[in-house]
């Protein structure tokens, strides 16, 4: 089984995260999302972050094609953004930072 925690961070604006953790099978898919709310634009992030670590980043919506076979998935009329891999594996037990920064003009 896979574990994954999720744990909202915002730096700014309003990012947020419902559930706490789920059990999945590896080789499943799996679509994490959180909710963004920015007046202005701004850059989200997903970081990952494995036991007794500190987070590391994993994507941004700079670049939706992560490491490992992840990539996202930016709805702006929904304010949505998805963290997505269609096979998870073991290796991806870990807890999952979805984070929002404004830009600066």
């Amino acid at each position: 089984d896979v574990i994954i925690v999720f744990s909202g961070k915002n730096t700014g604006q309003s990012v947020s995260q419902e559930g706490s953790s789920w059990f999945v099978i590896a080789g499943e898919r799996v679509i994490l999302n959180c909710t963004f709310q920015a007046s202005v634009l701004s850059y989200l992030y997903w970081y990952i972050q494995y036991p007794n670590k500190p987070p590391q980043l994993l994507i941004s919506d700079l670049s939706n094609q992560g490491t490992r076979g992840f990539f996202t998935k930016k709805d702006s009329d929904n304010m949505f953004y998805y963290l997505i891999k269609e096979k998870i594996e073991i290796e991806d037990s870990a807890v999952y930072h979805c984070a929002l920064r404004d830009t600066m003009f």
